[in-house]
């Protein structure tokens, strides 16, 4: 792999590590550019957000969800053209809506990143639990 590639799969690790309930609405906040576009779709019809205020409110409310979402990720490809990258990616995602009932479920996710002051940031992530029918 190359530099860049290496780069926006880390940067697609962070993502991870600060939506799983870390508490930092934050840390989510830095990982994505600075954008009026800036989107976040996750798998759950209200997980919706566009533009920063309302990613703000979207970040705030992963975060401080009761339970956990943990994905294991079994491919990830990521590719770069130039200050734009993109990552598709699939997996297992254990899910406990903080009952102690945890569902296990698959998850895909694409996710575009834009190269900002030499940092890749997301701009665009989009999720989704696939139905087999």
């Amino acid at each position: 792999m190359n530099n860049d590639v290496d780069a926006v799969l880390a940067a697609f690790e962070a993502l991870d590590r600060a939506t799983e309930n870390s508490g930092d609405a934050d840390a989510i906040m830095r990982l994505f550019a600075d954008d009026a576009q800036v989107t976040f779709w996750g798998s759950a019809e209200p997980e919706e957000a566009v533009g920063p205020a309302s990613l703000r409110a979207l970040a705030e409310a992963i975060v401080h969800a009761p339970g956990s979402f943990v994905v294991t990720w079994h491919e990830r490809r990521a590719s770069v053209e130039g200050d734009v990258a993109w990552v598709n990616a699939s997996g297992t995602a254990a899910w406990d809506p903080g009952t102690g009932n945890v569902r296990i479920l698959p998850y895909r996710a694409t996710a575009v990143a834009v190269r900002r002051d030499g940092a890749w940031l997301w701009h665009t992530f989009n999720g989704s639990e696939p139905t087999s029918g």
